[in-house]
């Protein structure tokens, strides 16, 4: 994919190889521009930008690149791929690219569970193909996500806050949330309080982890 010029800080204008307009969602890397995530340089941070087809300054057709603000964003893979799409579903934080993963599931199901649990819906922004995971959805979660820092004590939740059982430090233990209707506050105990910070055995782990997803 080419880059034809830039005309502002939020939009990029340019043609595909082919010199066709693309729509859907692409990834600004080290300069260069990726259509699918199965290119990108493992664990580079990205910004990842939304294409709609529109004209360009000399008439021709072109797509418009606009910088998309969400940090947290979920792809939908037709196939997994243990390096580039290892679940099929995944909610990553944008700004660490490939590197850090907010959740993933086996099933499209566990994700509607997820999403029902903290209030969520998703919004499909775009698509890529490639041989390796197939046709690859992009969705946008219509809540922010802040991910706290750890807590040492109930008492420093706020009001309003409900359990679930997720991931801290590798092992599922009883983390808390809280949905205000434009954010969802994720808040973990630290491993080192051990009146909060009780882990589920490996088989209940295991199981947890089959049934729900990982978060």
């Amino acid at each position: 994919m080419k880059l034809k010029n830039r005309n502002s800080d939020n939009a990029y204008l340019y043609t595909d190889q082919n010199d066709k307009p693309y729509t859907g969602i692409a990834y600004l890397c080290q300069g260069e521009l990726y259509t699918t995530t199965d290119l990108l340089p493992h664990g580079e941070i990205v910004e990842k930008w939304e294409l709609k087809c529109g004209i360009g300054q000399n008439s021709e057709q072109v797509s418009i690149c606009h910088y998309i603000p969400d940090e947290y964003y979920l792809t939908i893979a037709e196939r997994t791929h243990s390096q580039y799409h290892r679940k099929k579903a995944i909610i990553r934080h944008k700004t660490m690219g490939n590197a850090w993963i907010f959740a993933e599931f086996d099933k499209k199901e566990q994700l509607d569970f997820f999403a029902k649990t903290l209030g969520f819906e998703y919004e499909k922004i775009g698509e890529s193909c490639s041989e390796i995971v197939g046709v690859c959805e992009t969705f946008r979660l219509n809540r922010k996500i802040n991910d706290h820092k750890y807590f040492w004590k109930m008492e420093e939740l706020p009001e309003g806050t409900r359990p679930i059982k997720a991931l801290c430090n590798g092992s599922i233990v009883d983390c808390y949330f809280v949905n205000d209707g434009e954010t969802i506050d994720i808040f973990r105990p630290n491993p080192n309080a051990k009146d909060i910070y009780h882990p589920l055995s490996v088989e209940e782990h295991i199981q947890h982890r089959t049934v729900y997803g990982s978060y």
